[in-house]
Order: structure tokens, then sequence, then C-alpha cells
């Protein structure tokens, strides 16, 4: 999909259009996007480059004095490399030379040479040579590296459909087994992520709920994401209230031993009583969440359980430099809630609507009572979830009609860039600051928001999986 735009400023028309020859302000548009993209990408790997330079010339004096088998070094980088960082003439090169401190300095020379793959590559070769804490030293300009990459942040939020693009073409960063990181989420199966998208409503009773224009593509992006991410992902669309408290049931029976985690995903209209199934009748959170307590899911004890709720969760709407109650009729043309009610309509008749849904709320639940306690349960029965909110709670939330939601959007644009290298905690804090940097055009804002249990830091770990002990490459996603 191209950007289209119906102009052009006066100086990208004459630093382009004349001298490249285009016929149209979108073709000069394109062409400076690609032109922008091409320096960007120059720049990157300049950067990159001299980091790497730096891991070596900074370290050079180390590497003289620890490094003992310099030429298992080299072999490695030529033989088990893929693309080799050094050639077959660079590794007699260093074989030639007579002590290992000169085959040291000849491999450090030809190493300088050989660009931005030095540091990581150099960090495989050493853990693997019984160089470990010589090859501690790499970790630092890795990172370095990485930062340089994942200059990532949007322009805007929601973000230009250029960039949008540019998100969803990417693959996710597949970590390697010596990558130096710990703290693995390592199963070949990670677990399940089932995904329940609702769209479309009965409407045979109040409140009357909207199409979701949008959510199908929330879904998909999601889908795509915790696919790369080693799960077996499930969709299910337009369930009812009772099939969805029957499907969250399902999950949880379902849950294998080996399974590290799991993840559910709602996409649907709420309120302050619940997120709505398609026939109108609120579910609440707390009653789904109970589904997967130790007793009732033994396989998920001390094991992370992780929700996404898309969902307005009341009626306050939001607007920068002031807090309204969402008496301002009809919204921006592309940006609309997901909160219980067509909102063109409501406000005049909030009160009544309120008490009708007071009506639907799913009958009585004892959450006093305690289950029956049976061996399974070694920590809390709250222990170890993670909610992850699109809203706070009272607020409506935003999702564009063309794009998808604003919060799911943000979290496939953090985790399809950050999912090798940060944890599910720090990266839902930057789907945070991506969500509250979105305005409509009537002004209105929001924030997304967690909570959470967890215990532990909890890391994707794309790319490895643990075979027989071992970390291991993963052969890829899951069908």
């Amino acid at each position: 999909m191209q950007q289209k735009r119906s102009h052009i400023n006066q100086r990208d028309r004459w630093a382009t259009g004349a001298d490249l020859g285009w016929s149209s302000a979108t073709q000069i548009a394109d062409g400076v996007d690609k032109i922008n993209r091409l320096i960007s990408a120059v720049v990157f790997t300049m950067a990159s480059i001299k980091i790497a330079k730096n891991s070596l010339q900074r370290n050079y004096t180390r590497f003289i004095k620890e490094l003992a088998n310099p030429e298992d070094v080299a072999d490695y980088l030529y033989s088990d490399v893929d693309p080799p960082l050094l050639t077959e003439g660079m590794l007699d090169e260093v074989k030639v030379q007579k002590t290992p401190t000169q085959k040291t300095k000849k491999l450090l020379d030809k190493l300088s040479k050989r660009g931005e793959r030095v540091p990581q590559k150099l960090y495989e070769a050493l853990m693997e040579t019984g160089n470990e804490e010589l090859a501690q030293c790499m970790i630092e300009y890795i990172s370095m590296q990485n930062d340089e990459k994942q200059k990532t942040a949007p322009s805007e939020w929601p973000p230009k459909e250029q960039e949008l693009d540019e998100m969803l073409e990417k693959k996710i960063h597949q970590l390697k087994p010596n990558d130096p990181i710990a703290y693995r989420v390592d199963g070949k199966r990670r677990g399940i992520c089932l995904i329940i998208n609702i769209v479309e409503y009965q409407n045979k009773q109040k409140p009357e709920l909207k199409e979701r224009k949008g959510s199908d593509e929330d879904a998909k992006n999601l889908l795509n994401v915790f696919k790369e991410l080693h799960f077996d992902v499930q969709q299910r669309g337009n369930l009812t209230s009772e099939e969805i408290l029957n499907e969250a049931e399902n999950l949880a029976k379902t849950v294998l031993e080996t399974d590290s985690c799991v993840v559910l995903a709602i996409f649907s209209h709420g309120g302050k009583d619940g997120i709505y199934g398609s026939d109108n009748v609120p579910v609440k959170l707390e009653n789904i969440k109970e589904k997967f307590y130790p007793v009732e899911c033994p396989a998920l004890n001390e094991k992370p359980k992780i929700f996404f709720i898309q969902a307005c969760r009341g009626l306050t709407k939001e607007t920068a430099g002031a807090l309204s109650t969402a008496k301002e009729g009809k919204q921006a043309e592309k940006h609309t809630t997901d909160s219980e009610a067509d909102h063109n309509t409501l406000y005049s008749r909030i009160d009544q609507i309120t008490d009708n849904i007071g009506e639907l709320t799913v009958s009585d639940v004892n959450t006093e009572s305690e289950p029956q306690i049976q061996g399974t349960l070694t920590v809390s029965r709250d222990s170890d979830f993670l909610i992850a909110y699109s809203t706070p709670e009272g607020a409506q939330s935003w999702r564009h009609e063309k794009l998808g939601s604003w919060f799911i959007l943000a979290v496939v644009w953090v985790f399809r860039y950050h999912a090798h290298e940060l944890s599910l905690t720090d990266m839902l804090q930057r789907v945070n600051r991506y969500v509250s940097q979105g305005k409509t055009s009537r002004n209105d804002v929001t924030v997304s928001n967690f909570t959470t249990s967890l215990r532990h830091p909890l890391f994707f770990f794309p790319g490895i999986y643990n075979f027989n002990g071992y970390p291991r490459e993963h052969p890829g996603t899951l069908e």
C-alpha cells in the first residue's frame, strides 16, 4: 500500500521532481520518502560500523592478553557464520602468523574492516570457543547497536500509513541461542493465544451496539505477532456472552503442562459492567479470570496469564486540556469508540441506558467464597496475571475505522520492534506512551494501562527454544 499525498512543498518539488523526471505529486512524494529512508539507512549503517570498530579498539589490549586460541575463533568466523565474516584468504593470513599474539593482532586487523556484524558474531565465536569471559566485553556494543537500530518511534499516533506499512512488513527479530539475555520462556510451543474478536451485534435488546469497523485489522495483526512469538494462535468471532465464558473455560482446559503461559485477547464494546458479547449482554472480566485460577487450570499454576482487553470501560471522554463526560454529540469521522452505545443518540438518555445496562449484568457470582484448595495451589490464585487495558477504568477507548484500535495497534508496533529485547512490562509501558500520544480530530485523548501480579520479568525470546536442556534456534512459527 502506498501512501498518497495530494501536494508537496516547493523545495521538495525543486529537489526531486524535475531532476528525476517524476510526473506527478504522488510520484514525487514517494520518491522523497524513498530517498529519506535511504539516507536513514546509510546513517544507521555508518553509526553501527563505528560501534563495531570501537568494540575492537577499546578492547584491543584485553584481546591480546586473554585470547589464547585465535585460530579457533577465526575458524568459527569463517566456517560457522553465514555468510562468513572472514574470507578463506583472511583465515589463512591469521594462521600463518607464528605466535598467538601475532595471530590475534592479525585477526583484529581483519575484523576491523568487516562491518557492523562484528560485535554479535565475535560474541558468538568467543562463546563457542571457550572464551566466555572475554565474550562479555562485546555485550555493551551489541546493546549500543540495538539502540541505534531501534529508533522506531512513530512520528505521530496513530502512525502514518507508510510507517504502519513498514512496521507490518518487519519480521520480529529472532534471537540466537548465545544472545545475552536470560529468564527464558523457552518451549517450542510457548502456549495458546486466543483472540476473541466481536465486530457485529444482534441488537435484540438495549443497548444498541455499532459494528466495530477496523477490529478485523487488530485481530489479523495480533495473530501474526503471536505466531512469530511461537504461540498456537486461535481465533473466535462474534461470540455471545455465554460463548465467551465457555471459550475461556475451554482454553484453560486445553493448556498443556509444557506450555509456558497463555494469552487471551478480547476485542469488543464495553462499559462499566463488563465486556459485551454479540448478544448485547456484558461479561465481567473477573468471571473470565477465575477460569484460569490454579484450581481450575493446574497447568498454569505459577505461570503467566496475559489478557489484552480492547473495549471501553465507561462513558468518560477526555479532551486534551479538559475532562468532560462525553456530551458533545458526533465524534471524529475515522476514530470511533468501543463503548456500549451509539454515541450519536446516547447522551440525552445516559441515565436511562445505564439503568437498562444494570439489568443485563451477568447474574450473581459469589466472589467472596474460597474454592476448595488442592495440591496445585502453591501461590495466591491471583498471582501471575497481567491484564492490559486499552483505556483507564470508566473511560472510552478509541479505534481507527481503517487502521484498527489505538491500543492493539500499539501492542503490535512495540512487540514487532522490541519483543527480542524488552520484557513484557517494559513493552507495555511503551504501548502506554504511544496510545497517550493519540488524538482524534476533536482532540479526544486516552491512555492504555495494565495491572500485573507477575512475580518475575517475562521475556518472549523469539527465535530460541529449549531442546533437552540446551538452547537451540527455533525452527519457525507454529502452523
